[in-house]
């Protein structure tokens, strides 16, 4: 079986790496293929790795989340799944995450 290929996206080491952690700890279907702290150097790690899913934080220094999925959006063509997360629960982020096409979201 193929391993699912994850790029992680969060500012904060000590939750990127708890994140991480908690993704392989006993799993053999996750790799972790790619890890940042902020959207400029996601898109630079996605030049030259494809990942099945990108673990978006939205709160990043240098470009945040909003600008990354729309970036991703433009560039991928909505071919490369990206799950967001982020302690933000204002209706604004809502709101444009639902325009920017995500379908579901926790809080």
């Amino acid at each position: 079986m193929e391993k699912i290929k994850i790029i992680l996206a969060e500012d904060h080491p000590l939750m990127r790496s708890a994140i991480c952690s908690n993704l392989t700890n006993g799993s053999s279907e996750i790799e972790i293929i790619g890890q940042c702290c902020d959207g400029i150097e996601l898109l630079e790690i996605l030049k030259f790795k494809i990942p099945d899913i990108v673990l978006l934080d939205l709160e990043m220094p240098k470009m945040d989340g909003l600008e990354v999925l729309k970036t991703i959006r433009e560039e991928y063509n909505s071919k490369l799944k990206v799950l967001v997360f982020s302690a933000n629960t204002s209706n604004y982020i809502n709101l444009k995450l639902m325009q920017m096409g995500v379908r579901r979201q926790v809080h």
